[in-house]
């Protein structure tokens, strides 16, 4: 468990929450709950310069993270590289375009963040079994992380995923379950298989962890960009967690002042 963790707290009734207690939604108001760090503390111990000599991976920025650096979980995920688009950015008229090339996560997507720190938290509390709604990225990164760390993972996707997520998914030794209908059959057949069989439900913005992994895209685009936020952020919405991720980033980058 991290240091600079304090509790989790709700984004709506601002009820706040033991951070080494097994939560998925506010149980208050049923609304999604977020980690809260000491960032007073982080901004009094680390400094911007310090990161230069850490690993390129997601973990450098590991006193923003629910859990401490995990060296036999990481699969190299996060830190993926910022290209400026010099081609496509002139076509559009913009004069400064980078685009940021998720696929060179280990699974392919910048699914890999949320799961990866979702998953060694996960672990972290105790849970040995989890069950994953998905479309495919999602459970393919959730089925590579969780074969890494020694977590039983069951994976809920629609019936028409193609082909090749599916195989991947279980070659990674996800247990699939293909579910008739959308990703929302599968995230309500995986809450209620979760209340019946005890299993851990790491389904988007349903646990406080997974967003924070997303969050480290925010931290990284601050970083590789000079600490000069860009003017406009362009993020494919899916269910929003990673407007959400990116967005709590900048928030707690200005809170100590990292940025303006």
């Amino acid at each position: 468990m991290s240091d600079f963790l304090r509790h989790l707290g709700c984004g709506v009734c601002k009820k706040q929450f033991d951070s080494d207690r097994i939560w998925n939604l506010c149980p208050v108001c049923h609304n999604p709950l977020f980690a809260i760090y000491d960032l007073e503390k982080i901004g009094w111990l680390l400094k911007r310069d310090d990161l230069s000599s850490r690993p390129p991976t997601l973990w450098r920025y590991r006193e923003f993270l629910p859990v401490d650096i995990s060296n036999d979980g990481s699969l190299g995920e996060g830190y993926t590289p910022l290209i400026r688009s010099i081609n496509l950015g002139s076509t559009l008229g913009l004069g400064s375009l980078y685009i940021k090339d998720e696929g060179a996560n280990p699974s392919g997507s910048f699914k890999m963040r949320g799961m990866a720190v979702a998953l060694i938290q996960a672990r972290e509390l105790g849970i040995r079994e989890v069950v994953v709604p998905s479309t495919g990225y999602a459970g393919i990164a959730a089925a590579a992380y969780a074969n890494r760390i020694g977590i039983k993972i069951h994976l809920y996707l629609p019936v028409d995923t193609p082909e090749e997520l599916i195989h991947k998914s279980r070659f990674l030794g996800g247990e699939v379950r293909l579910i008739e209908g959308f990703i929302t059959d599968c995230i309500r057949a995986a809450a209620d298989d979760a209340r019946l069989n005890g299993w851990f439900e790491l389904s988007p913005l349903r646990q406080p962890y997974q967003i924070e992994g997303e969050k480290t895209l925010g931290l990284e685009l601050a970083e590789q960009m000079g600490w000069d936020l860009p003017d406009v952020i362009i993020f494919p919405t899916g269910t929003g967690s990673g407007l959400l991720a990116i967005g709590k980033a900048i928030e707690e980058l200005m809170m100590i002042g990292w940025v303006s």
